[in-house]
């Protein structure tokens, strides 16, 4: 355990975290909870891998601009809402929820070249 470098504990195991989703019920909370799992992340070693991140607010349902999460020296991106931007999680295109058209379309697609793959 320890810092990257200074590690106090040698290396035994390896645990990999992926695709966390997060909810707490304010700004403030979210922040706290962000600074754990940062401090966690940098004192076991773990690699936090803020350019997959990106932090998403609803306020009465609705996407909202946030200001990028603190992760260490950075910021994580936000989501921006006037740019219509959606996000993958789990491979599912979300929003304001799942976007079940968008969803479709692409499993649609994606099994229409498969078996155009499989023709040839």
């Amino acid at each position: 355990m320890g810092e990257p470098g200074n590690r106090i504990v040698k290396w035994t195991h390896s645990l990999f975290v992926n695709d966390l989703k997060v909810y707490r019920e304010n700004h403030i909370a979210l922040k706290i909870v962000n600074e754990i799992i940062v401090k966690a992340s940098h004192n076991t070693g773990a690699c936090y891998g803020i350019s997959k991140c990106t932090e998403i607010i609803f306020q009465n349902t609705k996407v909202t601009s946030g200001e990028g999460l603190p992760v260490l020296e950075q910021r994580m991106k936000t989501m921006k809402p006037i740019e219509n931007e959606i996000y993958k999680f789990l491979g599912i295109e979300q929003a304001d929820g799942i976007r079940t058209k968008a969803v479709y379309e692409r499993v649609k697609e994606e099994v229409t070249e498969s078996e155009d793959v499989d023709k040839n």
